[in-house]
């Protein structure tokens, strides 16, 4: 019997093996290589979501739905019902900021100056 622990990473571990073998079924189905155009399978509740970062093969999925879904429903033996093509965001990369330090005016400089003088004395 398995431990009450193990189980939830033991499904969460089953869940991701299937997500894996769906994207590398569709991707040698479609011929397209994971290194140039990221493409992800996600299924929720019969319906399968192709998730890719490129807008041109998000187009040209989108006329490919029909065929995908026939491919994964035979290799499978799933009765998956609809599949959608999704966009993924874009990841942005932050700028680095640098941070500029103005000198400070005589005035306070000075006023900085007596107050460290009346501290040491």
């Amino acid at each position: 019997m398995k431990d009450i622990a193990t189980l939830p990473n033991t499904y969460l571990n089953q869940s991701i093996n299937n997500i894996d073998k769906l994207s590398e079924t569709v991707r040698t189905h479609l011929g397209i290589v994971n290194t140039q155009m990221p493409l992800y399978v996600v299924v929720k509740q019969q319906v399968v979501s192709l998730i890719v970062e490129s807008p041109i093969l998000a187009n040209q999925l989108k006329y490919q739905q029909k065929d995908i879904l026939d491919h994964i429903n035979r290799t499978f033996l799933r009765e998956f019902k609809q599949i959608n093509v999704r966009l993924a965001p874009p990841v942005m990369q932050r700028k680095k900021v640098t941070i500029e330090h103005k000198p400070l005016s005589k005035g306070i400089t000075n006023m900085l100056d007596s107050i460290r003088d009346e501290l040491n004395n």
